[in-house]
């Protein structure tokens, strides 16, 4: 059974590179060995293991730890069902790591949905009783993800099931919860009569459906300015002063509130919301969206995003500054990667091995240069200026701008004209001081 006791990060456990191979008898949990075990932290003399993709994955692999010299060291035999659902193939290298279920939150399934199709040719009806008690042997104590394929044989039919919902909480407590995101789950004994849908000529007997449920009175209706909507729960909105009318409403229809604010801006606004109502830490938003989320959180009265976007814009402002020419060329020297684009100071070193066009164009042709002719020529869409403030430092000191050389072809005015409006935020010389000065007027 897969238990967790203690909280664990994840990203703390250790990537090991695994290469993929076909499982040799065909079924059953993956197959590592034990030397594997031990340089993943599965503890020694365990038999047992299970493990996700390092990069992020829903379904979670179970996995037996054999002698070695059946499996190599540092591989991982894997049936084709299981490389289906991971989306590997044999001979496909990728790092996994152990597999620790959050501590403090349910996590045995109570109800599961699948979507049922046959492999095969048979006329045979099927038992959704006997399909869930043959999922339950074959996946008890496992791990169910939803979107996972498991392919099943009830009777004389061979059939694939696929997860279509999974629940550790039952319908009421679903009500109650505010904040509920259920896409995996340990399959335990208490699990019930799978609740099924049929694709293709299956015929499936006693299959359960959930109940068409009408709109929550728990939640409200919020409407975003570009046409789309989002059920929330009243309990998530309570710090968004002003949609309290809407939160304490009562009646026997679900509220239905207006906000100007659109679904990209909303949909993070609601992230911020679950981590506050959950304790826990809000995530990192992109400085390109805090300005965004600051006028989201002042329209719906939501201070603690407003404080949150406030310190987050005023850390940026605070590390930035004047650089010297000679120290930008340092930077690079040094091994760094920062750019000057119409006289702003860019780094881009960690970023560099995310960039669509690769990681040696930018070094090879753009540093210790204006590179805005390059950024004009490679960025026609104009849609990496909202990434600019992420990587935004500061400008070259105004004595040094004629300094950096210009690209034999300059660009064009219209550009230069739409990444300063793009830009406001820029630092300005009046409100700022070269470093250079700064130390001078500090030993002064």
């Amino acid at each position: 059974m897969v238990s967790s006791t203690r909280e664990v990060d994840p990203q703390s456990l250790p990537a090991v590179q695994l290469h993929v191979i076909d499982h040799p008898d065909g079924q059953g949990p993956a197959l590592i060995s034990r030397s594997t075990a031990a340089q993943l932290g599965i503890a020694d003399g365990s038999s047992r293991g299970f493990l996700t993709l390092a990069s992020g994955s829903d379904c979670v692999l179970a996995t037996a730890v054999v002698q070695d010299g059946r499996v190599a060291h540092g591989q991982v035999a894997v049936t084709a069902v299981q490389q289906f659902n991971l989306h590997l193939g044999a001979g496909i290298s990728d790092d996994f790591r152990v597999f620790v279920p959050p501590a403090g939150e349910p996590f045995e399934l109570v109800d599961v949905e699948g979507e049922v199709s046959q492999l095969g040719k048979s006329e045979e009806a099927v038992d959704a009783r006997a399909l869930t008690r043959e999922l339950l042997r074959l996946h008890f104590g496992l791990v169910l993800a939803l979107n996972e394929a498991c392919v099943l044989e009830v009777g004389a039919r061979q059939l694939l099931l696929r997860i279509t919902a999974t629940n550790t909480l039952d319908a009421e407590a679903q009500e109650e919860a505010v904040a509920y995101h259920c896409y995996r789950a340990s399959a335990a004994e208490s699990l019930p009569q799978s609740m099924a849908t049929v694709r293709g000529s299956v015929v499936l007997q006693n299959a359960r459906q959930r109940p068409a449920s009408g709109p929550s009175l728990s939640s409200v209706r919020v409407l975003t300015n570009d046409g789309e909507w989002f059920p929330v729960k009243r309990a998530l909105l309570r710090p968004c002063i002003a949609l309290t009318k809407a939160v304490r409403s009562e009646g026997e229809s679900v509220p239905e509130v207006a906000v100007d604010v659109d679904t990209l801006i909303f949909d993070r606004v609601l992230i911020f919301l679950e981590a506050l109502a959950l304790g826990r830490k809000p995530p990192a938003f992109g400085l390109h969206l805090c300005s965004q989320l600051l006028a989201a959180a002042q329209h719906l009265g939501l201070r603690a995003l407003e404080e949150y976007c406030q310190e987050r814009l005023g850390e940026c402002k605070d590390r930035l500054r004047f650089f010297s020419f000679e120290e930008v060329k340092r930077l690079n020297a040094a091994g760094g990667c920062w750019l000057i684009l119409d006289g702003m100071v860019l780094d881009v070193t960690r970023w560099l091995p995310e960039h669509p066009g690769g990681s040696t164009i930018i070094p090879r042709q753009a540093l210790n240069l204006d590179c805005s002719r390059f950024f004009e020529l490679y960025h026609a869409s104009r849609e990496s200026f909202v990434y600019i403030r992420q990587f935004y430092h500061g400008e070259i000191a105004p004595e040094d701008v004629d300094l950096v050389p210009a690209p034999e072809e300059p660009a064009s005015p219209e550009f230069l004209q739409q990444l300063r409006e793009f830009t406001p935020w820029r630092l300005q010389p009046e409100v700022a001081s070269h470093l250079g000065s700064r130390q001078a007027a500090e030993k002064a």
